[in-house]
């Protein structure tokens, strides 16, 4: 894990999901992680996921070939990540792992209210009833409920709208909201996350390698954190 020099407190959940080739698996880096060491949810994690800025973005995973541990009795795989700083620094404190999840992390948001529609600087990419989180840090636009899961509707270049069902009507936006509104792509399974004390501080132009122990179960292959 992080070689941060202090502690780290870490959870795992959904292990029997976790098998090498049964899917993808992304690295999330996070700051001010909003969760408690025993417990988190996709969108605690989400919500304190980087922004995409000062080179951040989702790290594949890609552990090499496991080797047999007669010493823990279990196949052992390792995945070292590299992140790097580019025009500002990065202060770590959460990570967190997703099994199929998007590559792409977040991205600011337009609120247009009047048709109810979102817009983004560029193509998002979303399919139709993909799901996606808002949020804001100050307010979310109105008919938006925090923490909720939305499915994207509607999605067209820029733009999209959402819906709380697969497929439903868009939702009625009542006023654009206010700060900073960001887009979240929410698919994905959480299967684990920790968060250390102190952070990890990521200097602007320098990299902070993350290095990751996999062990095998009879579940399958869990995270070594």
């Amino acid at each position: 894990m992080p070689d941060t020099g202090g502690y780290f407190q870490a959870g795992i959940q959904e292990k029997e999901l976790v098998f090498w080739g049964s899917g993808t698996f992304r690295l999330l880096l996070c700051e001010s992680a909003l969760w408690t060491p025993e417990t988190a949810t996709l969108q605690q994690v989400l919500d304190s996921e980087f922004i995409e800025q000062f080179g951040y973005s989702r790290k594949l995973l890609n552990p090499g070939t496991g080797t047999w541990s007669s010493t823990n009795r279990r196949e052992e795989r390792l995945d070292s990540q590299s992140q790097s700083a580019i025009g500002g620094g990065l202060l770590v404190d959460g990570l967190a792992i997703l099994k199929n999840a998007s590559a792409k992390a977040n991205l600011p948001l337009i609120v247009d209210s009047g048709s109810n529609t979102f817009t983004t600087p560029v193509a998002h990419g979303l399919a139709a009833n993909e799901l996606i989180l808002i949020t804001s840090n100050i307010a979310l636009p109105g008919g938006v409920i925090e923490n909720q899961i939305y499915y994207a509707s509607n999605p067209s270049g820029p733009t999209f709208q959402i819906a709380a069902t697969p497929g439903g009507a868009a939702i009625d936006l009542t006023d654009n909201g206010s700060g900073n509104i960001y887009l979240r792509y929410a698919s994905g399974k959480l299967i684990a996350w920790a968060k250390f004390d102190p952070p990890k501080q990521i200097a602007d132009g320098a990299s902070g390698q993350f290095l990751l122990n996999f062990a095998g179960l009879n579940s399958g292959y869990v995270a070594g954190i």
